[in-house]
């Protein structure tokens, strides 16, 4: 009802969606800019306060298990190639930034989420691409070249 031409179109009420989609696009960096204000008040010690073991687990959690049952769900789901292997690597992407904002607000676990945040974003890169490695190797979800 409110995009423009459409068959269901409203005229006069597209703006709704052009600042709809304006905001949405503000979320990403005001939540970077609220976690930036949170870890300088913290200081960068807080970042890694953590703990390696939990860090790690949380990691593992967020990087291997969940694509992993992505796959399963994408094969449970039929889908296709391109969109099979879009869920599976989306999946692979750190947690959102509007999470770390969430918690922020609620004050519950802003040290584990900025440290998630932190680690699943250094990380996201090679973890992309070995799980576009191991999606080619295991003829899961071909890329049409």
């Amino acid at each position: 009802y409110l995009r423009c031409p459409s068959e269901t179109c409203i005229e006069g009420l597209g703006w709704i969606s052009s600042t709809l989609t304006w905001l949405g696009q503000a979320v990403s960096p005001v939540s970077l800019f609220a976690m930036g204000l949170w870890l300088h008040g913290q200081g960068t010690q807080k970042l890694f306060a953590v703990g390696l073991p939990k860090l790690s687990m949380f990691m593992i959690s967020k990087l291997i298990v969940v694509p992993l049952i992505m796959v399963g769900l994408a094969n449970a789901m039929s889908l296709n190639d391109e969109q099979g292997r879009a869920a599976i690597l989306i999946a692979t992407l750190p947690i959102s930034l509007a999470s770390f904002s969430l918690g922020r607000q609620y004050q519950i676990g802003e040290a584990d989420l900025a440290a998630n945040v932190a680690c699943g974003t250094l990380l996201m890169l090679p973890t992309v691409l070995v799980w576009n490695i191991l999606l080619d190797k295991a003829g899961l979800y071909p890329i049409a070249a």
